[in-house]
């Protein structure tokens, strides 16, 4: 019995991230195929659905794709942005 409904927010989150404005085709495509991956590995549902609400908030303050974040320190800029953000650092 699944108490938290991780199923329902994994679907939730697949379902925002299909709609989310600030998502090229490209990181859609990358996330959602990430989030099959995990599932296929038998992950936890609730840590799935983190894990794809993370790499929504994470696009957010991410100013290129995910696929260029890792040149010239842009992905380790929005990380630290991230987790300003959310009172880690």
């Amino acid at each position: 019995m699944d108490i938290h409904h991780s199923e329902h927010k994994v679907k939730y989150a697949i379902k925002k991230i299909k709609s989310e404005p600030g998502l090229s085709e490209e990181d859609r495509n990358v996330i959602l195929e990430y989030i099959l991956k995990l599932q296929s590995q038998g992950l936890n549902a609730g840590r799935v659905a983190k894990y794809a609400y993370s790499l929504i908030v994470l696009k957010r303050h991410l100013k290129c794709n995910f696929k260029d974040a890792g040149s010239r320190n842009r992905g380790a800029h929005a990380l630290v942005e991230f987790k300003r953000a959310h009172g880690v650092v």
